[in-house]
């Protein structure tokens, strides 16, 4: 049985989807952060999670995104990459780190700022 490839719209679309799931997760207080990751690694999850994804999102060679969206998610996935090792560790004191404050605020001004691609991303899945 052979798979077909998908779409650079599919691509783009499952991409940005997990992007903003990892900005929700970022945006929580630090227990619903341990819940919602399922308390193993959470910190490191979440970094990778959103830097993975946003990484891919910033050099996406179409344009899905406005220049000031991708310029949002450059900023965020550099704080994100810059946390301390101390932010990163296993237990749920790293993310009670004082550096995770400013990443829930920066998730919360980031997902108001996409939320019209955010829509566009829900309208893709709903077809």
């Amino acid at each position: 049985m052979d798979i077909a490839p998908i779409s650079q719209d599919e691509a783009f679309h499952n991409s940005f989807f997990y992007f903003v799931k990892a900005l929700n997760v970022m945006m929580l207080d630090a227990a619903a952060q341990c819940e919602a990751m399922g308390n193993f690694n959470v910190a490191w999850e979440i970094q990778h999670d959103v830097m993975d994804t946003g990484i891919a999102l910033d050099t996406w060679t179409d344009s899905y995104l406005t220049q000031v969206e991708k310029d949002q998610i450059t900023r965020l996935v550099a704080l994100v990459k810059e946390l301390p090792k101390a932010a990163l560790e296993s237990e749920e004191s790293a993310v009670n780190h004082p550096d995770w404050a400013k990443l829930r605020i920066a998730a919360f001004h980031l997902l108001k700022l996409l939320a019209g691609s955010i829509e566009k991303n829900r309208e893709f899945f709903s077809r």
